[in-house]
């Protein structure tokens, strides 16, 4: 399958060497993947240099001269900054140049600034970032609202459940489960919004209760979990943490006994260390930000090289499994 990847060059906390470094290498990997690489031409084409990087031919450097920041307040930076990497990325989108949008820049102004140029789709209200996430039973949920709209009404989290069960589909090709995140099970607690939501989704999908926090990534009854983007961030956040924490410990753990551990070293790595690493944000790939009429992706401002390579490949997977099922932006 031949597509098109339109690259933010120039967002997340290390612009522009990841995007660039790990574009190449992509690219050198898929040579039937195709990178429009967006941003400073002069800036990208130092970085090549300086890091020894080969441009490969499925590689286009797609000139912007202005970039948004992780600092710029999303409004703003949409008005005053009209000839960023992300205004001239979505445009190149909404153009056809490209099959989908990734960055790993500022959440808001991407959000910001694909709202306005893509549009919404025609039933919803607002946007929702989505992501496919592993649990401790196996089973492979969608996490939505994770960080686009903060302050959901109860229709919108209707409208979310919907997008969500979609994105679940193309994964795992079934009838997915919905729960909505709450602060209990029984259906009197919580917010009067989340209240109301639930009779919503129940009335029109397959509904599943609310859910707490505990059972998200231990064995959730779901496969879709929609929430406020608020506490989807935190809750999301929240977990990535505790995996690098615990990673961070059980390497501690082997240094300290490095002669013990050395004589076990095959089972600790392809154990421990990997049942941390799984809930690692490098691994899990890129968010979808649903609900416009075109595919945007947005990955972690602090995407490293695997990271953001590991994004690529998820979105290259998830457009194939797209595609197989007949979907199609």
């Amino acid at each position: 399958m031949s597509s098109t990847i339109i690259v933010d060059a120039m967002g997340g906390d290390n612009s522009p060497f990841v995007a660039v470094s790990a574009s190449c290498s992509f690219c050198q990997k898929n040579p039937n993947i195709f990178i429009k690489l967006v941003g400073n031409q002069n800036i990208i084409k130092e970085v090549l240099e300086t890091n020894d990087i080969f441009l490969p031919n499925n590689l286009e450097i797609v000139d912007a001269k202005e970039s948004i920041s992780m600092e710029d307040i999303p409004a703003k930076a949409f008005r005053n900054k009209r000839n960023s990497s992300m205004h001239k990325s979505v445009e190149l989108l909404t153009a056809g140049k490209g099959n989908v949008f990734f960055t790993t820049g500022n959440t808001g102004a991407a959000v910001t600034v694909s709202y306005f140029i893509s549009g919404l789709y025609k039933f919803v209200r607002r946007p929702a970032l989505a992501i496919n996430y592993p649990s401790f039973s196996g089973k492979k949920i969608t996490i939505l609202d994770v960080g686009a709209t903060i302050d959901p009404t109860a229709e919108d989290l209707f409208l979310f459940a919907k997008m969500g069960a979609a994105l679940n589909k193309v994964a795992n090709n079934n009838n997915p489960a919905i729960s909505i995140l709450n602060v209990g099970e029984e259906f009197s607690k919580g917010k009067e919004f989340l209240i109301e939501a639930a009779k919503m989704i129940d009335n029109e999908l397959n509904y599943n209760g609310f859910i707490e926090g505990n059972e998200l990534f231990l064995n959730p009854k779901s496969e879709v979990i929609v929430t406020d983007g608020f506490t989807g961030n935190v809750a999301l956040k929240t977990i990535e943490g505790l995996s690098e924490a615990i990673a961070k410990h059980l390497t501690l753990k082997k240094e300290k006994h490095y002669k013990l551990v050395k004589l076990y070293s095959v089972i600790f790595k392809n154990k421990f260390l990997n049942i941390a690493s799984k809930y690692n944000y490098t691994k899990y790939g890129t968010a979808f930000l649903l609900g416009l009429n075109h595919l945007v992706c947005i990955g972690h401002g602090r995407s490293n090289v695997v990271a953001f390579e590991s994004a690529l490949k998820s979105i290259v997977n998830f457009m194939k499994q797209q595609k197989a099922m007949g979907w199609s932006y």
